[in-house]
């Protein structure tokens, strides 16, 4: 099953995702290299990093696949490594990147097969000085300001709902009144999954309507997983946050 499930993966005939037959193989050992959704969301995404992976000193070329979907690049390194407890037989890999901006890149990490197919490996720590620029991950983002803060005055949501049933051709669209006007305000959003996909929305304020707006667009059936409720949220100027507000949206597949 496995070769198929790999023939799978390179084939254009899906509409699924690499990452989608990574979980499916997991006799393999793959390296995943996340970025941040705003990033992968670019249309030159994977040309504005020029990512190059080597294992052991030669290049990974074509095994290196992107995910766009996934927001990640995946290397199955199975036949690509040295296995063993022999000192000589270590693994190393190294990553080069180009253009990576601020809080651009998650850090990569391996995905190990089951233990007892891996309780050959070796697993003695690597000593002091026999990596050359080893990296070290103190903070993937430096900490923002808080999002809550006691006897502070966080935006409060009072009413959230949606103006009727999403259907499969027809949005809806979310009114959400808060206790704070406009201009106190950094933003308000929705976060959601399935409309059409997982994301977060921003919305805007209305002012003949007198609350925030947006548009709660449909997905294709397929993709609707468990969508009955999307959560609103909205960020003070001073960076404090609301409690998240949960709103009720339902499905006219008859639509």
């Amino acid at each position: 099953m496995g070769a198929t499930i790999a023939g799978w993966q390179a084939s254009q005939e899906t509409s699924y995702s690499y990452h989608n037959f990574v979980g499916s193989r997991p006799e393999r050992l793959w390296l995943v290299i996340p970025f941040t959704l705003q990033k992968a969301g670019a249309l030159t995404f994977a040309a504005d990093f020029a990512l190059r992976v080597a294992v052991n000193g030669r290049d990974v070329g074509d095994a290196l696949k992107l995910d766009a979907n996934g927001n990640s690049f995946y290397v199955d390194l199975t036949e690509l490594v040295h296995y063993g407890l022999v000192p000589e037989t270590g693994n190393t890999i190294q990553l080069d990147l180009r253009h990576l901006g601020q809080n651009e890149f998650m850090g990569p990490f391996l995905l190990y097969p089951p233990e007892a197919l891996s309780a050959d490996w070796a697993t003695e720590p690597t000593k002091p000085g026999e990596v050359e620029g080893g990296v070290v991950y103190t903070s993937l983002i430096p900490p923002g300001p808080p999002r809550y803060r006691k006897g502070g005055a966080p935006p409060k949501i009072t009413h959230a709902s949606v103006t009727g049933n999403v259907t499969l051709t027809q949005s809806s669209q979310l009114h959400v009144h808060i206790d704070q006007p406009p201009d106190a305000l950094q933003r308000v959003l929705y976060t959601h999954s399935g409309f059409p996909w997982m994301g977060i929305v921003t919305l805007a304020y209305d002012a003949a309507l007198a609350c925030w707006i947006a548009q709660v667009k449909p997905g294709a059936r397929a993709a609707i997983q468990e969508n009955e409720l999307i959560y609103v949220w909205a960020v003070g100027r001073d960076g404090l946050q609301s409690d998240y507000y949960p709103v009720k949206v339902g499905w006219d597949f008859a639509g």
